[in-house]
This record gives C-alpha cells, structure tokens and sequence, in this order.
C-alpha cells in the first residue's frame, strides 16, 4: 500500500512512474504499468553520446521528487528507464515521504555511487549532468542537500580524508 501510496502521488507531482493499475491488499499484489524502454544502467554503458543528457533528466526526477516531500531510496541507473525523450523512474520498494535534507542527500549520495562505480569512464560529466538537472528543479533547495552529500562521503568507511 505505501509503495502504490509513493507512486500515485509521485505521479501526481509530475514525476516520470508507472501507473498504478491495482492494489489488492488481502494478496499483497501491486500491478502497474510496465515501462517499455531501456534502463539507463545499460544505456549509459554502450552510449556517450545521449548519457548526460539521460543523467539531467534523470536528475530532475530525483529532484522533483524532493521538492515534493519524497524520497526515492534505490535512486540507481538500474532503477531509471529511458523510454522515447523521458526518464522513468521504478522500484519504489525504499521510497518514502520526508523533506529531510539528509535523507535528500542519501539519495543523491547513491545516485553518485551507483554512477561511479558502473558507469566509472564517464563518470564526471553523468554525475555533473544529474547535478545539473536536479538544481533545475530544486531551485535554493539543492544547495543544503550538495552540501550534506558531501558530508556523507566523508563519513565512508575507506575514504581519504
């Protein structure tokens, strides 16, 4: 119920989901619409040319999300799908409403991992367009949570301080 709930009004702000097609609670099954396309984890793996602009888009998602009270939780390139000019984004299993800048910043945090360690040759420019297209959105807002995702990689385990 509360990932059909994140969903709908994920749907309702605007943001590229599936449609929620049923809920059936008594069976706990959860149908919507499947999102035809190409994960961005795949498309950013054969093509340079198209992947910054699939990052922004990508981004403005995560940033729309945020500037409507939710959270993503898995933002991956697994969990994005480039179907024609959009980006959709699925699997809301870890997705929840809060207008925490750390949660915010966890979200961003994982989307620069995931990033980094599958898309590693092109890493700078996708990470920088996904920045770029979250701050469109976002607006003064994304400054509190640029700063916090830069505290959290601090705190990683093996990093160089």
């Amino acid at each position: 119920i509360s990932e059909a709930r994140i969903i709908h009004d994920s749907r309702a702000a605007g943001a590229n989901v599936p449609i929620i097609l049923g809920v059936w609670t008594d069976t706990c099954v959860l149908v919507m619409e499947r999102i035809q396309g190409v994960r961005l984890k795949e498309l950013l793996n054969q093509e340079e040319k198209d992947g910054a602009e699939a990052c922004r888009k990508a981004g403005r998602q995560i940033g729309l999300l945020h500037r409507h009270g939710m959270v993503h939780g898995d933002p991956t390139t697994s969990n994005m799908i480039l179907r024609g000019e959009e980006v959709y984004l699925i699997d809301f299993g870890l997705a929840e409403y809060s207008d925490s800048v750390e949660k915010r910043a966890v979200d961003l945090h994982l989307m620069k991992t995931a990033i980094k360690s599958t898309h590693f040759r092109r890493f700078r420019p996708y990470y920088t367009a996904a920045v770029e297209g979250y701050c469109v959105e976002m607006g003064d807002g994304a400054q509190p949570v640029l700063e916090r995702c830069r505290l959290i990689e601090k705190r990683g385990r093996y990093v160089e301080r």
